[in-house]
């Protein structure tokens, strides 16, 4: 059973916990200690912080083994019609994304390499 102090539960779980005789608190039955607590708690009404932090890191990609020999994906001529909002994991259409963010208004006048 899993033990925190009273003042370290969000309301709601602070309600539904019980407390024990030194203070300390015992998480209700359906709470796994060896999961996320991000993973448990997805209610955006009840934990919106928790919700949105789930959210962003959700959005984040980890590439790895990454190839930039001769032969690799990357190197190939890219398609028009690949994605351009998130890199593929082989890096297929890297050429795609530098050029949607290059050509965004957002970056306008950001110019990486000189041309010249």
């Amino acid at each position: 059973m899993l033990r925190m102090d009273k003042g370290d539960l969000a309301a709601s779980d602070a309600a539904r916990a019980e407390e024990l005789a030194d203070g300390e608190v015992a998480f209700p039955a359906g709470f796994n200690r060896r999961q996320s607590v991000l993973s448990q708690r997805k209610d955006p009404d009840i934990y919106p912080e928790l919700f949105l932090l789930g959210e962003s890191l959700k959005s984040i990609s980890i590439y790895r083994e990454w190839g930039f020999g001769r032969s690799v994906p990357l190197r190939r001529p890219q398609p028009a019609d690949l994605p351009n909002d998130v890199v593929l994991p082989d890096a297929r259409n890297l050429g795609l994304i530098v050029n949607a963010i290059y050509n965004t208004p957002r970056y306008a006048g950001f110019c990486p390499v000189s041309s010249g």
